[in-house]
């Protein structure tokens, strides 16, 4: 995760529950000597937040830009990170009340080379009304919501996020990409039954590179999602992929 989005790209097809949400931001950065960088970005705010009282909606406002800070560090091998980010986040009530509360996240993410050619990257992420940082639950509106049906405080709600990913070479043209992603979500008694409260993202993928710009590839993906009423659901699905860039990804062996 970075000032880029609180995030670190995952070398996968798909990674629904890494935190990879990309947003306008303003920057500045500086090397540290020894191959460490640091940053600190300020953001443009959200608060992603949805909730009715009565049938009336409550009306989310930010009173302060997101502020996200970066420490990384690489070698020959790889890199570590770490990152954190820090929100302001608020809900008018439809009674005209005001309700903020303090939002935050830290997350770490790795990426290393094994044997060959094969590498792998992992990333942990933690915190309080995060929710719009994570590829899974950012179009929900997950960052807080009311303790109680009574208590119309906000509480910015508790999420954990992991994902990870394998890749090997079978030859010098042909990979594959093994991902496991996980993402849970703390949620609060006035949130109704059906609130998401938990998903699991697993992949496997074929890829050849057919020439060196060139990309052919075919993916298996499954997941599933459990409400916090426990209510479960599960979804297959098989995917065919290419791609073509004008930047040489993969030079020519000779």
């Amino acid at each position: 995760m970075d000032p880029d989005a609180f995030e670190d790209t995952l070398d996968t097809q798909g990674a629904n529950s890494a935190v990879s949400v990309r947003l306008p931001q303003g920057r500045y950065s500086f090397a540290l000597g020894g191959g460490a960088s640091a940053y600190v970005a300020v953001e443009v705010p959200a608060s992603n937040i949805a909730f009715s009282i009565n049938g009336t909606p409550a009306v989310p406002f930010t009173p302060a830009p997101d502020g996200t800070f970066r420490f990384r560090n690489e070698w020959e091998r790889g890199h570590i990170q770490i990152a954190s980010v820090f929100r302001n986040l608020g809900a008018q009530l439809p009674n005209g009340r005001r309700e903020t509360v303090f939002g935050w996240g830290v997350n770490g993410t790795s990426g290393m080379k094994a044997y060959g050619k094969d590498n792998f990257v992992v990333q942990l992420a933690y915190g309080h009304g995060m929710s719009r940082y994570v590829g899974d639950t950012a179009p929900l509106n997950l960052d807080a919501a009311p303790k109680t049906p009574t208590d119309l405080a906000l509480r910015a709600l508790p999420l954990f996020a992991a994902n990870g990913s394998y890749q090997h070479y079978w030859a010098s043209q042909v990979r594959s990409n093994a991902t496991f992603g996980f993402v849970q979500v703390q949620n609060t008694a006035f949130q109704p039954a059906s609130t998401y409260h938990k998903g699991t993202y697993t992949s496997a993928n074929l890829i050849w590179n057919v020439v060196a710009s060139l990309d052919l590839g075919i993916e298996g993906i499954y997941g599933w999602v459990e409400n916090k009423s426990g209510a479960r659901a599960n979804a297959p699905r098989l995917q065919f992929t290419g791609r073509y860039t004008f930047v040489k990804l993969h030079p020519t062996e000779k």
